[in-house]
């Protein structure tokens, strides 16, 4: 432990008022003078006791050396002969004293505290990291605090090392993460391969009502997912199978092998669903007679192909005994049958010419009947508006719709 005789440095309160120590509650009413730091070889496991000890072997010098040993005695003395430090040496609790506050607070006796001494500075209690006395008499009023608090530079180096701890744990962490993220990202390459698959079975089940989509067992040769085509009246079109790849590089290999599959399972059409498309295929395409694609391509692709199928199949049974049906064709033209099924429908188109002639004359007829009528009509109003105008010596005056317009005849 150093010798308090060495230098000590003055600090600002600030770094004694951030320490937690039971001080600051008790004497908040308390006006703060001075602060000092002294260096101190005080391990954790040693009591405050040894600081102590070695406080009051200083101070034992100090008042015994020199000037200020000199004027320590003269004030002790004159204390004595002026009874200013008698109210110290009272073996009780003394109202507004220091001892007394922390007292009450903490519900401690006098017999609790530590024993006042014969010091001019009474102690008030001793802790584990702190100690605090108290000096009052007719003069002053005031306390001495110590606290054992971890040195600055030691303080740095220890939160120094934390965050050199800190940051490797950080780094490895992040070490931790990224690695996880990575395996969570490639997986095996059977489980991203079994994702896939299985979404696509999913979706050409979904879109392709009338079909039927098989999946292929695993550990059995051939194509992941068989296509059979079925038009909407259930006929079978033709067979399409995929080949559903997962992987950061596309091979070749995959098309001869899905030809192999096309072969075994006598498929129409062959598709290949790849995560990764080749260099020179920017989107779907045709490559050596198998179709390749993304995921995200195959519903329409899908979808063409199986058209293609229902053509050809309808193609091929038009093709089939062709010369037959076209024998069959015209033996059905050249019959009696056809003969008299054309005979039908022009009688009933003949019929149908003559209803409409009929119903034109008749309204033609009506027509010519309802124009003599309305004309009948104009003359009587005529008639009875001239007869009206003799009467009455013209006063009625032209009535509009009777007058004839110019270069117009009367009837």
């Amino acid at each position: 432990m150093a010798n308090l005789l060495y230098p000590r440095t003055k600090i600002d309160e600030h770094e004694h008022l951030i320490q937690p120590l039971r001080v600051h509650s008790l004497l908040s009413d308390f006006e703060l003078e001075d602060v000092w730091r002294v260096p101190v070889n005080l391990a954790s496991t040693h009591s405050l006791q040894l600081f102590m000890d070695q406080l009051a072997k200083t101070n034992a010098t100090l008042v015994n050396r020199g000037m200020t040993g000199l004027l320590f005695r003269i004030r002790f003395f004159m204390g004595r002969l002026l009874k200013w430090d008698e109210k110290l040496l009272q073996n009780h609790l003394i109202p507004g004293s220091i001892r007394f506050r922390y007292a009450q607070q903490e519900n401690l006796t006098y017999d609790d505290l530590p024993h006042p001494g014969s010091g001019s500075f009474i102690p008030v209690y001793k802790l584990e990291n702190e100690f605090l006395s108290e000096i009052e008499n007719s003069t002053v009023q005031g306390a001495l605090h110590l606290s054992r608090v971890p040195s600055v530079e030691r303080e740095a180096n220890r939160t120094e090392m934390k965050l050199a701890e800190r940051d490797k744990q950080l780094n490895d962490l992040r070490k931790q993460l990224e690695e996880a993220r990575r395996k969570a990202e490639q997986g095996s390459m059977q489980t991203q391969g079994e994702v896939q698959e299985i979404a696509l079975e999913q979706l050409l089940t979904d879109l392709l009502k009338f079909d039927s989509i098989q999946e292929v067992p695993k550990g059995q040769n051939g194509a992941d997912t068989i296509h059979l085509v079925r038009s909407q009246y259930g006929k079978e079109c033709g067979i399409i199978v995929y080949e559903s790849k997962r992987t950061k590089n596309f091979s070749e290999g995959w098309i001869t092998k899905l030809k192999e599959d096309m072969r075994e399972h006598g498929a129409n059409h062959g598709i290949l669903v790849t995560e990764v498309m080749p260099k020179d295929m920017p989107t779907f395409g045709l490559r050596s007679g198998i179709w390749i694609c993304t995921f995200k391509e195959v519903a329409g692709l899908a979808g063409a192909i199986r058209q293609i199928c229902i053509t050809e199949a309808n193609i091929k049974a038009t093709e089939f005994n062709r010369a037959e049906k076209i024998q069959a064709l015209y033996n059905y033209l050249m019959s009696n049958e056809f003969k008299q099924r054309v005979e039908a429908i022009i009688e009933t188109s003949a019929e149908m010419r003559q209803i409409i002639d009929k119903q034109r004359k008749s309204m033609l007829a009506s027509w010519s009947k309802l124009n003599n009528s309305v004309d009948q009509m104009r003359f009587l109003v005529s008639d009875i508006v001239g007869s009206i105008d003799g009467i009455s010596g013209n006063a009625l005056g032209p009535v509009r719709g009777l007058v004839l317009e110019e270069g117009s005849e009367a009837a």
